[in-house]
């Protein structure tokens, strides 16, 4: 799977001050390059959402990145990303 990293993604991943948590995502973004997404769910229109259950539950919208405490808000910006990118 071809995964593009925005400059929002490199900031937050790089700002994590979580190791642990860090690790954890940048190996499920490795293993979703391979084509093993791992737990995920499919949300509209071709944006999924991995979910990576270590401190506040981190997700990764499409090309995005969060925490439970901002999915919604994560959600709406990756499909306009994916809208953008489709074009």
């Amino acid at each position: 799977m071809r995964v593009e990293k925005t400059a929002d993604y490199r900031a937050w991943i790089d700002g994590l001050k979580d190791l642990a948590a860090r690790a954890r995502v940048l190996m499920r973004v490795d293993r979703l390059i391979h084509g093993n997404p791992g737990t995920h769910r499919n949300l509209t229109e071709g944006v999924s959402e991995l979910k990576i259950d270590v401190g506040p539950e981190y997700r990764v919208d499409h090309s995005l990145r969060g925490d439970k405490s901002t999915q919604a808000k994560d959600i709406a910006k990756a499909l306009l990303l994916n809208r953008k990118y489709l074009e």
